[in-house]
């Protein structure tokens, strides 16, 4: 009984996670659309506000390592940087049902990075299970209904997969930072960093960012992305891991289309085709495939 308990709490941390981060995807597709935020400025106050939620929260007092410093360095500038703009970029072309479902396919991948690290024998089925999300992410792209089919709507889901790359390689890196190091100690140091491009790029280049709030359900809209989204899914996942499997919570993960999907549609801000949920089970179905024979 306590150990199925024990479970079904990861789960359910799992689970609320992959709800409150696809619930943020049409809503920053809410706040691109109607012009409160560009895509640059909604990447700098999504890293932004991450980083302040970690600061503030009680990490006590870690010595970070020189070494592990400069692999924070390198996540956040290399990584969680490009990462978060291309997936701002994508969204403001895309839909937000594709994006999310491009999305979904980081867990898969973080499985291949993962092997091709670690050298496991089971290449078989890594690729059965590539070539299943392969399928998957093709329809996503490109086959849609014809309101949708348009080169601007393929290009920002071609750009929210290069997102999901980007991020599946953090995710894969970060966890090679010791264990002893809390999740605040380092989310706000890989947050931190990844802030530091992003304003670079703003006093080099003409593109800077633009914010206009003229409402309080945008503000509403902008403090749940900006600040809830990327720290409690982050939070909850952590804390689902001290329950469950790797496995069981990317599972647990594929709840994050689902949300986007029913949010999107109810707010109009896109439509459904039957596309969609084969696109999300075959995606799923790869990477049962992937993970069935896990060494």
């Amino acid at each position: 009984m306590h150990f199925s308990k024990h479970i079904a709490i990861g789960c359910l941390f799992a689970t609320a996670g992959a709800v409150i981060g696809g619930l943020g995807t049409p809503i920053a597709k809410a706040l691109l659309t109607d012009g409160s935020a560009s895509p640059l400025s909604l990447s700098m106050l999504r890293i932004a506000g991450t980083a302040l939620v970690f600061w503030t929260l009680p990490s006590g007092r870690q010595h970070v390592k020189f070494r592990h410093l400069g692999l924070m360095l390198l996540i956040g500038t290399l990584g969680i940087a490009p990462q978060m703009f291309l997936f701002n970029y994508g969204l403001h072309l895309s839909f937000p049902i594709e994006v999310s479902i491009i999305n979904s396919c980081s867990a898969l991948w973080v499985v291949i990075l993962g092997t091709i690290t670690r050298q496991i024998a089971r290449a078989r089925y890594l690729r059965h299970g590539t070539l299943l999300t392969g399928l998957g992410m093709m329809i996503t792209i490109f086959f849609f209904g014809e309101e949708k089919h348009n080169l601007s709507h393929i290009s920002g889901n071609g750009i929210a997969m290069a997102s999901m790359l980007v991020g599946g390689l953090c995710t894969a890196t970060t966890s090679r930072l010791p264990g002893h190091y809390n999740t605040a100690t380092i989310y706000k140091w890989i947050y931190t960093f990844a802030l530091v491009p992003e304003v670079i790029y703003c006093f080099v280049s003409d593109n800077t960012p633009t914010l206009h709030i003229t409402s309080i359900e945008q503000a509403t809209e902008l403090i749940y992305v900006c600040i809830i989204t990327g720290a409690a899914s982050i939070i909850l996942h952590t804390q689902a891991q001290r329950h469950i499997s790797t496995k069981a919570n990317d599972i647990c993960s594929f709840a994050q289309p689902f949300a986007a999907m029913i949010v999107a549609y109810n707010i109009g801000f896109d439509t459904l085709t039957w596309f969609d949920p084969i696109a999300i089970v075959i995606i799923f179905i790869s990477y049962l495939i992937a993970t069935g024979k896990r060494v």
